[in-house]
This record gives structure tokens, sequence and C-alpha cells, in this order.
């Protein structure tokens, strides 16, 4: 079902190209792209990923206290830093402890995980394949149409 649909909407693109009608072209294409999207299990992915990370940023919202707990600690240890190091460098350890804090208020306020990056950079090579058929199907179909 979903072959047909594809081949039929990039008929349908090519046509409305030939008519010099752009908008219904680029619905046609998407349409295609869609239906490609289902035919893999694309969309639902998606779909899934995208209602987690409106979960994460729900938390997000809920970790207004660690983060302000967390940014008092960053400046009471920049603080000590500048009191007791003046004239030398602080050692690497207090440095690291400065990027740890640094890094959880970012992660608390993304509200991100490493594993949604992850997620959606796999969903981004997936797109690529689909687009790529896509192409493949494209120029099939023109063949078969004669131009």
């Amino acid at each position: 079902m979903n072959d047909t649909a594809v081949n039929y909407y990039l008929e349908a693109s090519i046509l409305y190209g030939k008519e010099g009608n752009a908008e219904n072209q680029k619905v046609a294409n998407q349409k295609a792209e869609f239906q490609l999207g289902e035919k893999y299990g694309f969309n639902k992915k998606v779909a899934a990923l995208d209602e987690q990370q409106k979960r994460s940023q729900a938390s997000a919202e809920k970790n207004e206290s660690q983060i302000r707990k967390l940014e008092y600690e960053l400046r009471k240890l920049q603080r000590d830093i500048e009191r007791k190091y003046v004239d030398i460098d602080p050692p690497a350890y207090i440095l690291d402890k400065v990027t740890e804090l640094e890094n959880k208020i970012a992660a608390l306020k993304s509200g991100t995980s490493t594993q949604a990056t992850d997620e959606a950079a796999k969903l981004e090579g997936e797109r690529k394949k689909i687009q790529d058929e896509l192409k493949t199907l494209l120029a099939k179909v023109k063949k078969q149409l004669g131009g």
C-alpha cells in the first residue's frame, strides 16, 4: 500500500511541476516522504522522541530549586578560587569541579538527556536514508513518465 501511495504522490509531484504549481508539488513530495516514513516506522519514532522531550522539558521546569542550589555552589566555589589563588592558577581538580557544576546546571536547564540526543542523531540518519530512497524512487517515476 505504502509503495503505491509513494509512487502516486511522486507522479503527482512531477505533474504539478510540469504545470508550474510549485506549492502542490512541494506538498506531494512531503506526503510521499511521510508515506516512506510510515513504511519504515520512522514517524512513530519521531513522535515518541517528541513526547520524551516534552516530558524532559516539564521535568526541567521542576528542577528550578535544584538549579538555584547548584548555581549558589558554583558562585561560592568561584569566590573561593578568586580568594585563594590570587597569583597562581588553581589546581586542575578544582577547575574540574567548576566544569562539573556548570555541566550539571546546563543539563538541568535543558532537560534533555544524552540518550535523547543520541536518539535524535539516529533518527537524522534514518531521515537521510528515507530521503535518498525518495530521490531514487523519484528518478524511477520520472523515467516511467518519460520526462
